[in-house]
């Protein structure tokens, strides 16, 4: 390779790299307009012109829709197809990815997207140089505070939009992992009669739990203001909601699950929650267990489908860096956070890539 080829692959290189943001925003359009839902709506590959009509598109922005169109075709979000009926205009079809925003699949993660790609983490973004050249000691504990002026936390108790987006964001494939859990993890629940979900939000992990036993008293422990906006009901009416603070106390259980609870929090924090629920399955001589639903980041050097979800958890650990003061973590960081607050075992069982189940021993 010549030295003007190597320059002409390194400027394609930067290039992509600086549009990338717009597979994101053109992501989020496509969600907020409803494309993936008016061409399943449809029942067949739709044209642009019929889009724009399901769409209530004006006429004079038909042009626009269709340069739209060409980037989620681009990024692999929406199939093009030719139909020899209709030579003068393209026909849009879904993809595997687009059926997965279409709000009658169950397996839609629409909330999730718009949650992430909110403006309020969107624009901390802008503040990570500012954050890192910052001495240690000084300064806001995360970009996101940097650029609000208060944590993530702080934030969502006077945000109600964003609060609720992260509600349904964080519970969009809770069906999804609640059918994982049961297929992959045979067992697990075994002896449990009393589970508490914390940091559950809005129940719909802990409603598949309560609908699959129907014995078991399920409990959602979460913050007052989330307890108070939470509706979800089990058909067995075995599932309720308490409001409490995990750093403060969690309630006495057999099985205490935190599903994405602890990478929002540094190490030190984690030692305080997991403390707490080792004493919820420990007091009144119970010998429970503590079930965790997170990442465990594996070697590089894995397979291809291994990578995808590899590249997929160093992002999500990104957007804790500048969000939240947590992280994502391997094996052996796992391991240091159960020996430091007592636990005397574990058992991991992988759901599908880097998300997996973890069952913690007292």
């Amino acid at each position: 390779m010549n030295d003007d080829e190597e320059a002409i692959r390194a400027h394609s290189y930067l290039w992509n790299q600086m549009f990338n943001f717009m597979s994101s925003m053109s992501l989020k359009c496509a969600i907020q307009l409803g494309i993936p839902d008016a061409i399943h709506d449809r029942g067949r590959p739709i044209t642009l012109s019929e889009l724009a009509s399901a769409l209530s598109i004006h006429d004079a922005r038909l042009g626009f829709l269709g340069r739209l169109m060409r980037v989620l075709v681009h990024t692999g979000l929406i199939a093009v197809e030719d139909d020899p009926s209709f030579p003068q205009e393209s026909r849009y079809a879904l993809t595997p990815a687009s059926r997965h925003l279409l709000s009658c699949s169950a397996l839609n993660l629409s909330p999730l997207v718009l949650f992430v790609l909110n403006p309020a983490f969107m624009e901390s973004f802008h503040c990570l140089s500012e954050w890192l050249r910052c001495p240690p000691g000084t300064g806001a504990a995360t970009p996101f505070a940097t650029n609000h002026g208060m944590s993530l936390w702080e934030y969502m108790r006077q945000d109600p939009g964003l609060r609720n987006a992260m509600k349904e964001g964080l519970g969009a494939d809770a069906p999804w992992v609640g059918r994982m859990m049961l297929e992959k993890c045979e067992g697990v629940f075994d002896g449990v009669k009393t589970l508490v979900d914390v940091g559950g939000g809005a129940g719909e992990l802990s409603r598949i739990v309560a609908d699959e036993f129907p014995l078991m008293d399920c409990i959602v422990m979460d913050l007052p203001h989330v307890v108070s906006e939470s509706s979800t009901r089990s058909k067995n009416g075995n599932l309720r909601f308490v409001a409490g603070d995990m750093f403060e106390a969690v309630p006495s259980a057999d099985a205490v699950l935190l599903k994405w609870i602890l990478h929002d929090w540094s190490d030190e924090e984690c030692v305080k929650i997991l403390k707490r629920c080792r004493e919820a399955v420990s007091s009144n001589g119970r010998v429970g267990k503590v079930i965790l639903i997170e990442e465990v980041m594996r070697p590089e050097d894995e397979t291809e489908h291994d990578q995808t979800s590899l590249g997929r958890t160093i992002f999500t650990d990104f957007l804790m860096m500048v969000s939240v003061t947590g992280k994502e973590r391997n094996e052996k960081e796992w391991a240091r956070l159960f020996a430091d607050t007592g636990f005397v075992d574990y058992r991991i069982t992988p759901l599908i890539g880097s998300r997996s189940l973890i069952q913690v021993y007292i």
